[in-house]
């Protein structure tokens, strides 16, 4: 595969892969899009090709979000029954934004959290050449956009719920957490597998790309969770 035909794997794996939440079986949906998009990530970890590596798995991070939302929209129930955590993050979210309670918007809460996550995403990468971190970054973008998507087929305003949905500290958080992953996973193929040439400056730029990354969600969230809960509240997004 080379070029737009790479770009149309990836449509279809993505687009397979969460179709499987159709049939409301718990699980199934982040281990049949982690095995349908991780062939490319193996591809191009074999040619050292970082820069594309990156660009494929947030293009298929980003397709993924799409179909998700559609799915957790228009087949709500069986996407409860396949996504996991799907339903507990949801009822978190809404009754974040309806009281105020809860993690969001405070650093000592958050944190740990996204801390514990970042590191397991980096060390499963490292000992798997990435699949294991492309595994729970599935499960993490399953419930996300599972969230998502019933706030626009629950909230009194859906255009308001797609455009405020995802807040712009998550977006970097998913960028960082991809660019982290593909970086540990270059190291495992390269210095443990040896499948492929070390790219030392490559690997090193990326970790910085995704500390960097990080560290901008961590402080975009800390001095903005608060205003966009009320703004959510003020537009009357939920009924």
């Amino acid at each position: 595969m080379a070029g737009p035909r790479v770009y149309g794997y990836l449509i279809a794996a993505a687009v397979i892969g969460t179709a499987t939440a159709l049939a409301g079986v718990p699980w199934i949906t982040p281990v049949v899009q982690t095995g349908l998009c991780f062939p490319v990530l193996w591809r191009d970890l074999e040619r050292s090709d970082l820069g594309g590596a990156v660009r494929h798995m947030t293009f298929w991070a980003l397709v993924v979000s799409i179909c998700t939302v559609e799915v957790a929209i228009h087949a709500h129930s069986a996407a409860a029954e396949a996504i996991p955590r799907g339903e507990a993050y949801r009822i978190e979210m809404f009754h974040y934004i309806e009281t105020g309670d809860g993690a969001e918007d405070d650093p000592h809460l958050f944190l740990p959290q996204h801390a514990s996550h970042f590191g397991a995403t980096l060390l499963a990468s490292v000992v798997t050449a990435g699949l294991g971190g492309l595994f729970l970054g599935s499960i993490l973008l399953g419930y996300m956009n599972y969230y998502v998507g019933s706030l626009v087929l629950m909230g009194a305003h859906p255009l308001i719920g797609s455009l405020f949905g995802w807040p712009i500290w998550s977006v970097f958080r998913v960028v960082g957490f991809i660019v982290g992953a593909i970086a540990m996973a270059h190291l495992f193929h390269a210095r443990v597998l040896r499948r492929s040439g070390w790219d030392g400056p490559g690997f090193r730029q990326l970790l910085l790309w995704a500390v960097t990354l990080a560290f901008t969600d961590i402080v975009l969230k800390a001095f903005l969770a608060a205003p966009w809960r009320i703004n959510l509240l003020e537009r009357a997004l939920l009924r």
